[in-house]
């Protein structure tokens, strides 16, 4: 196979999805945060985003060990749901980057780094900074919002 042949942006955004997907089904929590819906959204998302940026500096080194494939076992299950929630949201992300057309996978995307591993660093520690974790939030309560309407439609 020749090396300098140039990889399709599809290739490599599909290569970070399947590890992203991987990596979200290997750190699975026992524990998980739960927005309260009692108080105003505002105030719940103030409170989802001082849950994200306690220990911020240990779980970037979490990231960055996961993505040298050098993790280690957690112990602290908060600190793996903080892991998994930015994988899970990357492979939100990453999983709508492309698409079948005309029987053949496509992305309209350029590729944004050189290698997989720096694209995973930029989505796991500065995207989710950036926005990731704020669509975490809006996941989460959404879903949770949507959730408690269809029981008290039920009951």
């Amino acid at each position: 196979m020749n090396n300098d042949l140039p990889v399709e942006p599809v290739t490599l955004w599909t290569s970070v999805e399947k590890r992203l997907a991987q990596g979200s089904s290997d750190t699975l929590p026992n524990w998980k945060f739960t927005p309260n819906l009692d108080i105003p959204r505002r105030q719940a998302e103030e409170e989802w985003l001082a849950f994200c940026w306690r220990d911020k500096d240990k779980i970037d080194t979490y990231c960055r060990a996961w993505i040298e494939s050098s993790l280690s076992k957690l112990d602290d299950s908060k600190h793996l749901y903080k892991l998994c929630a930015r994988l899970f949201i990357a492979h939100e992300l990453v999983s709508k980057f492309s698409y079948v057309k005309q029987s053949k996978w496509t992305s309209p995307f350029p590729f944004i780094a050189g290698t997989i591993d720096e694209a995973l660093s930029i989505l796991l520690i500065d995207w989710w900074h950036g926005i990731g974790q704020f669509w975490a939030f809006d996941m989460v309560y959404n879903g949770k919002l949507l959730h408690d309407i269809d029981l008290a439609e039920q009951a």
